[in-house]
């Protein structure tokens, strides 16, 4: 969605467009997008700039990084944006929109804050159900001890 700032009305224009991920090029092999990304802006005039109000919503999918169940991320933001305006000026709010989508990528797919994750032994799912595993808790007696 190209916008020539130099054409928009004082009083104002709305736009609006729906993309699936894909062809936003958003998606990864662990992230696609299980909802369309609408993209609505409102781009305002004002002397020698332009006000720009964009907002995105959407819905990723993931498989979490712990647990390797289905997890699903809400993307709701909005972008205030202030450009100046001269002879040339051509906004691509589309790559703007997918710029932010990115930059709104967990660093860590996690289903939940709190995710325990699976049992290192057996493998269970520990968010599901605890398990009689023992693990290896390391005692200061079963550590190297250096001397200097």
């Amino acid at each position: 969605m190209k916008v020539n700032l130099n054409e928009v009305p004082v009083s104002g224009l709305l736009l609006e467009e729906t993309r699936t991920g894909k062809v936003l090029d958003v998606e990864r092999t662990d992230i696609v997008f299980n909802k369309p990304v609408h993209i609505q802006a409102f781009i305002k005039r004002e002397n020698n700039k332009a006000q720009i109000e964009l907002s995105i919503s959407t819905q990723m999918q993931f498989i979490c990084g712990r647990c390797l169940e289905e997890g699903q991320k809400l993307i709701k933001k909005d972008i205030s944006i202030i450009r100046p305006i001269d002879k040339d000026s051509v906004v691509d709010l589309t790559q703007i929109a997918r710029e932010e989508i990115i930059l709104d990528y967990p660093p860590k797919l996690l289903c939940r804050e709190d995710c325990k994750g699976l049992c290192p032994r057996c493998g269970k799912n520990l968010n599901v159900d605890s398990c009689n595993c023992q693990t290896k808790s390391k005692s200061s007696s079963g550590r190297i001890k250096f001397k200097l």
